[in-house]
């Protein structure tokens, strides 16, 4: 079987690049693999955040995975140019496109048309929010579009999957559940002491925020949260990620609590060789999201590090973390539930042990990369018998 991944796998920082080379890496273990990527993904003028370093590659590959940047977010040229690669040099069996964006519709829809009507592919859709984070009034319809087209679809919840079915219509068994993996593979082992040294914290319990801090992640919910409890614990909360639409306002909470000397900012992107330091020096990883239609990479990674996870019952949060076992899961823009679930670990630790040591077995039984290519290739290999068979019906009944 020959696959090929469409996605953003080099020069780019983000989830969604670190998911695709460490996926496209699984499957070159196992099958005959090739990644097309993008010569130009995102005009830098409109990234919100940091623009620094932001087209750097996050680490080395792991396996030699043939790679070739052809896609540019601006040319129907450079959709025909991939179409060409997939169908007559590389002969791809399955192409799985990593759809998180409707920025990149005007290229990737027409990629999908030339596949389907010109190819023998079948084509996959990995879809990592069923709708953006922060939509506009034509992404509905630009997302309904795609996954119309597309063989098949796959979420890494079945939450996600009930709302492609309610949204968007989507007849459920064309979609395929499979868990999302673990970003940041680095398990470099630091000891609290020495990790929090290193940043400066003094307080004996640490809880942290890891990510991008946008809107819908409900930091201000975090940090009104952190405000009620600080005075009961000697806690401090760690925020590490680039805020990509302004600090101001967490700032002024932070301010209107008195906490400066509690909350710890990292207000930058986090490179892969820093991740290990800051969740080893954290006891709790915290999710505060408020709204969500997508999984995240970032509970594994506190799970690797054996640290439970506090996560809004939001999107595939609820499947990942596993209520009263890996962590606790909270009703969105609640401070109060925020702080009630902190303050369960905060006052017991033995809960913080039991709970990662919990959060590292499930990631090695069920998140493993290994694991997640075998379920996409029975999935593969599933799609291509039913597509096989459709092309045939149809040339029956042409006949």
């Amino acid at each position: 079987m020959k696959i090929s991944i469409v996605a953003q796998v080099e020069n780019w920082r983000g989830g969604i690049q670190q998911y695709s080379q460490n996926y496209a890496e699984a499957l070159f273990r196992k099958a005959d693999t090739c990644a097309v990527g993008y010569e130009s993904y995102f005009p830098l003028w409109l990234y919100p955040g940091e623009k620094e370093n932001i087209t750097r590659q996050h680490r080395e590959w792991k396996e030699p995975v043939p790679v070739y940047n052809i896609l540019k977010y601006y040319s129907l040229l450079s959709v025909y140019r991939a179409y060409r690669l997939l169908h007559k040099q590389f002969k791809a069996d399955v192409v799985d496109i990593q759809w998180c964006s409707t920025f990149h519709a005007p290229i990737l829809i027409p990629l999908v048309l030339l596949l389907k009507h010109f190819s023998r592919a079948s084509v996959f859709l990995t879809v990592h929010n069923v709708l953006p984070h922060e939509n506009r009034r034509i992404d509905k319809s630009l997302c309904g579009m795609i996954y119309r087209l597309a063989d098949r679809l796959v979420v890494h919840s079945m939450g996600m999957k009930q709302d492609l079915v309610e949204i968007f219509g989507t007849p459920p068994d064309k979609v395929t559940v499979i868990p999302h993996g673990i970003c940041f593979e680095d398990s470099s082992r630091i000891s609290r002491e020495e990790a929090r040294a290193q940043l400066g914290i003094n307080e004996e319990r640490v809880l942290l925020f890891f990510g991008l801090v946008r809107k819908y992640k409900g930091v201000e919910h975090l940090l009104n949260a952190f405000g009620k409890i600080k005075d009961d614990f000697n806690a401090a909360l760690l925020i590490a990620g680039d805020f990509v639409e302004g600090r101001e306002k967490y700032d002024e909470i932070i301010e209107r609590y008195n906490m400066k000397d509690r909350v710890y900012i990292h207000a930058r992107y986090i490179e892969d060789t820093e991740v290990p330091l800051f969740f080893s020096a954290a006891d709790v990883l915290v999710q505060p999201y408020q709204n969500f239609t997508g999984q995240s990479g970032v509970p594994p990674t506190a799970y690797l590090h054996s640290r439970p996870v506090i996560a809004s019952r939001v999107g595939g949060f609820p499947e990942i973390v596993i209520e009263n076992q890996t962590g606790l899961l909270v009703e969105p823009g609640k401070p109060e539930e925020i702080a009630e679930a902190m303050r369960f670990f905060l006052r017991d630790p033995v809960k913080i042990e039991e709970y990662g040591a919990n959060g590292k077995r499930f990631l090695e039984t069920e998140l493993s990369w290994d694991s997640i290519a075998d379920k996409m290739l029975d999935a593969y290999a599933g799609q291509i018998v039913l597509s096989s068979a459709g092309k045939e019906s149809t040339r029956l009944e042409e006949k």
